[in-house]
């Protein structure tokens, strides 16, 4: 696969596996109590694929990434980066004043080109910059038919196993969008889910995946593995871009979708 491609592939996954599955940042399981989620709080999210097909490797190396989420009330930004080879890829959202800026840069060897655009949302197009898959793929205790509580300390973890039919059909939907560009097949064998919960809010939680990938008519197996880790504690400031000025107005589906 060329690093062209990778390229694609890899903003592809930033996209629109980041764009779903923040959503589930709020989700709290509903096992009775209120839910006491913080509207300010930091996660730290990584994608992690991994195979033991030499030839899969060289095509999903690059759709692993690291994000950051910082949300304040209704404000909030999103920061991605990923890199394969001598690419390397950053995706920056800021959403404040029903405003919603992105800057897109990428780097390849010793050259680099950014893109800064901007546009005017309302409060459900941000919701959609958040779930852009619909509310169907949004990832909770509730996907699963069965999982396990287990109590230390003051952390509660639920290991949830035997995802709902419709549920893995909607995540498998959006991780197939991140292979598109490599005309694969994408089949779930089986998902798990791990939250950790203190105080009624999401501590951590790792959501792993069994995929089946079918390219050119040969099945390879991978795995994909989604981690979350909060901060409720850190000092958040979230502001206009500095050089606001330069960003291009365009229209929010040109952005959002």
């Amino acid at each position: 696969m060329s690093t062209i491609n990778k390229l694609i592939a890899l903003l592809a996954c930033v996209t629109l596996i980041l764009g779903c599955l923040v959503s589930c940042l709020g989700d709290t399981p509903d096992v009775g109590g209120e839910e006491l989620q913080s509207d300010k709080y930091v996660a730290n999210i990584r994608i992690k694929y991994a195979t033991n097909d030499a030839k899969m490797k060289a095509a999903i190396d690059a759709l692993s990434s690291t994000s950051t989420l910082t949300v304040v009330g209704e404000t909030l930004k999103l920061v991605t980066t990923a890199s394969v080879d001598d690419i390397s890829a950053q995706n920056e959202y800021i959403y404040i004043d029903e405003v919603l800026y992105q800057s897109r840069s990428v780097k390849i060897s010793d050259k680099s080109v950014t893109v800064l655009e901007r546009a005017a949302i309302g409060a459900e197009q941000r919701d959609s910059l958040i779930s852009k898959a619909g509310p169907g793929a949004g990832i909770s205790i509730g996907d699963f038919l069965n999982f396990e509580i287990n109590t230390y300390d003051d952390i509660t973890e639920y290991v949830c196993s035997d995802m709902l039919d419709d549920s893995k059909e909607s995540l498998r939907q959006i991780i197939a969008e991140s292979f598109e560009g490599m005309g694969a097949i994408v089949m779930i064998d089986s998902a798990s889910y791990r939250v950790e919960i203190k105080n009624d809010r999401n501590q951590s939680s790792v959501l792993s995946c069994n995929l089946v990938i079918n390219m050119d008519g040969v099945d390879y197996e991978v795995t994909m593995h989604l981690y979350y880790d909060y901060d409720y504690d850190a000092e958040i400031s979230i502001s206009v871009p500095e050089n606001a000025d330069a960003y291009t107005e365009v229209s929010a589906d040109e952005i959002i979708g």
